[in-house]
């Protein structure tokens, strides 16, 4: 296995992508850069160590429980905007995010310490997306400001990760522009690894705009190497300053993985300034990993005035995943400039799911300003399913603008098929200003899918503006297969307003598919407001898969924000398929963030079905983030079906950056029949792109002669 553990240390893909942590500088950003009509607040923060104000000191009237839980904003602000209202108002008021990001740092500037864990509270509770996620980095921005200790406090105890990585990072973000030492200190005390990374990539993205250097030494002193995608941040923020100088040390770094996502960060940010002179500095690298890698990442930012050159770079590329994107990327930039010449790029695309995407794109915007030229040149199209798409991308836009005029048009042009494709489009568009009027016409619609799909579309859509309306609209209807399914799509508002009335609801469905889908939806999101309750309720349905549904949404829930109590419960119940489903599911969401515990967790349960479905999720997720430490997870599995399950799941996301280590990790495989197929499988994949290695590799497998000359036949063939 040595020659197995040195192959693995090549091994360390990039997280890509952009933190949802990120959106933590919120507050400080916005408050101190972006509302330069605010007054800003003083920046003498405390350290996290020293104490501030009580909440009683500032409320005379008791204490922070008695503070309402929205705390009235100003009325106004110097350019007349008003604020007055509830959080919730706010968000939901304004139709523009400028002015609902202006007048959420007005509010934020008009509470206090005291009323943010209600106000904070209040927004857990709202069904927003992401615009929650934006609105708590602003005010946990604010309450950093105002008590870092406090805020940190609230940040960790969150039952939301997603809230969790938000406030962390808005937290760490304003400690390190008032005290870095401090925030440093703060954060190698937080008691997980992933609440360090936040903590860390926040701390060093403040001290990247003023000191890159130092937060470069700070990140190698740091053992961030094994988080390689920060690199990718602190070197974007330092080229929005010097990227000259941020080029040149980027390409000091170690070969591999950092040093990739270092020059990645360097050119998406360069080629915004500068596109010729980040092109040029590109081009002029030496051919290989880091070249190709920061082409592949960043070309999307290259040539956004000039997208005929940037067509060119993407044609020189392989196909991939990240080909695509960058396609998509083109598309969309290029699109809001001149949608008919980006179309017209599109459809000389070779014949691929990338070239549909790209062309439903492109007429996605064209129809935005003119809808009636974009279905005349749709219209024109052959029958098939590029013209089904492109039919409902326009019917939705068009929706946005004249439903009656989309929904006449798709009638008259569109096939059954993609007529019920188009009319979801517009059923979205058509709820969000007069659902009455769509629930009329989808119950006019012909019985099937295509009406059940339309309905559910519009009650769905309904309930995140008027949760009790849509409600009353359901329960109302009479009793059939229709009204169960359209009630589905109010599974998520109906748990997160009135999950008691959703379970009565539940109790009613006849005890079918129907049933089941209802109640696995109303657990999971319950369980995001209160487990506890959630899991009392599932506990004492009837056995049956609706209980072993509710069980394991509710437990999955559970087990992202608290695994541990998660394992320990699922490890009290007793045996049968309910335990069964509950293993795989809390074994899947720990791994999501840490993978270590969860595997030993699992360890010492006999092999089943469901052990080797999370070995196999685990190997997954692991390998994407960390394949140093899941290869050597691996390493310590004994043979059997879950250590199969495991490598098998490991070499497919490896085979790509390293073809001989799956290869080689493929080939301790212990059944015969799984390890061939895996065999052949990856030296198939690697015979396209390296032969000549592949070759080699194929003559030393543990494949049949017979095999071995089929796969030598390929590289006959490709070359």
């Amino acid at each position: 296995m040595l020659v197995i553990r040195i192959t693995m240390k090549k091994w360390i893909i990039a997280w890509a992508g952009t933190s949802i942590g990120s959106l933590g500088l919120g507050y400080w950003v916005g408050h101190h850069a972006l509302s330069p009509s605010t007054p800003a607040a003083s920046t003498n923060m405390p350290p996290p160590s020293s104490t501030s104000e009580t909440p009683a000191e500032r409320n005379p009237s008791g204490s922070a429980s008695n503070i309402t839980t929205a705390a009235p904003a100003p009325d106004s602000d110097p350019s007349g905007d008003k604020t007055s209202g509830s959080l919730d108002q706010l968000l939901k008021g304004e139709s523009t995010s400028y002015r609902k990001m202006k007048k959420l740092y007005l509010y934020a500037d008009s509470l206090e310490a005291g009323d943010m864990p209600n106000v904070l509270k209040e927004l857990e509770g709202m069904g927003l997306g992401m615009e929650r996620y934006q609105a708590s980095g602003i005010l946990m921005g604010r309450w950093a400001e105002l008590d870092p200790k406090a805020a940190l406090a609230f940040a960790e105890i969150t039952t939301d990760r997603h809230f969790m990585h938000t406030m962390l990072g808005s937290v760490f973000g304003a400690m390190a522009s008032n005290n870095l030492d401090a925030a440093l200190s703060a954060a190698k005390q937080l008691d997980s690894e992933e609440k360090r990374n936040i903590a860390l990539q926040s701390v060093l993205g403040q001290l990247a705009d003023t000191d890159p250097k130092r937060a470069l030494e700070l990140a190698l002193q740091q053992n961030t190497k094994e988080n390689p995608w920060m690199y990718s941040q602190l070197f974007s923020r330092w080229a929005s300053n010097d990227p000259n100088a941020a080029a040149a040390a980027a390409l000091q770094l170690p070969a591999g993985e950092t040093r990739i996502n270092a020059l990645q960060g360097v050119v998406s940010q360069w080629s915004y300034k500068d596109r010729n002179s980040a092109l040029a500095w590109l081009n002029q690298l030496p051919e290989g990993q880091d070249k190709i890698r920061a082409q592949q990442n960043d070309s999307e930012h290259l040539g956004l005035q000039r997208p005929p050159g940037r067509c060119h770079l993407l044609e020189t590329l392989p196909e991939s995943g990240r080909k695509n994107e960058m396609v998509h990327s083109l598309i969309s930039q290029w699109s809001q400039r001149d949608a008919q010449a980006a179309l017209t790029w599109a459809n000389q695309l070779p014949a691929s799911e990338s070239r549909n995407n790209a062309i439903s794109q492109a007429l996605s915007h064209w129809s935005r300003n003119d809808p009636q030229a974009a279905a005349a040149y749709v219209e024109k199209l052959p029958e098939g399913s590029s013209k089904s798409r492109s039919i409902s991308s326009i019917a939705g836009q068009w929706a946005s603008i004249d439903v009656q005029a989309a929904l006449a048009w798709v009638n008259k042009v569109a096939q059954p098929g993609a007529r019920d494709s188009a009319l979801q489009s517009i059923s979205y568009q058509w709820a969000r200003t007069d659902p009455k009027a769509a629930l009329n016409y989808g119950l006019s619609l012909e019985d099937g899918n295509g009406k059940n799909n339309f309905l559910r579309n519009v009650v769905s859509q309904w309930a995140n503006n008027d949760f009790k309306a849509a409600v009353t609209w359901i329960t109302n209807q009479p009793d059939s297969e229709n009204k169960f399914q359209i009630a589905n799509g109010l599974s998520y508002e109906w748990a997160r307003n009135d999950p008691e009335s959703a379970a009565a609801f539940a109790r009613k469905l006849p005890a079918r598919d129907t049933q089941n889908n209802f109640i696995s939806n109303l657990a999971s999101n319950w369980a995001q407001s209160d487990p506890a309750k959630a899991l009392a309720w599932a506990g004492q349905l009837p056995e049956g898969e609706a209980k072993n549904r509710a069980l394991s949404g509710t437990l999955a829930q559970w087990s992202s924000n608290d695994p541990q109590k998660a394992a320990a419960y699922v490890s009290s119940m007793p045996e049968g398929e309910a335990k069964n489903s509950a293993i795989q599911s809390v074994a899947s969401n720990w791994a999501n963030h840490d993978p270590a515990a969860a595997v030993k967790w699992l360890g010492p349960l006999p092999e089943s079905k469901q052990k080797k479905d999370a070995y196999s999720n685990i190997a997954n997720q692991w390998s994407r983030n960390d394949p140093y430490k899941a290869s050597a997870w691996l390493e310590s599995l004994p043979a059997g079906e879950s250590r199969d399950s495991a490598v098998r799941s490991f070499t497919n996301q490896v085979a790509k950056s390293d073809p001989e280590g799956a290869y080689l990790w493929a080939e301790t495989m212990g059944n015969e029949n799984d390890r061939k197929s895996q065999v052949r499988s990856i030296l198939s994949r690697w015979m396209k792109n390296d032969p000549a290695a592949a070759s080699a590799a194929v003559q030393k497998s543990s494949l049949s002669d017979e095999e071995k000359q089929k796969l030598l036949k390929t590289k006959s063939g490709n070359s």
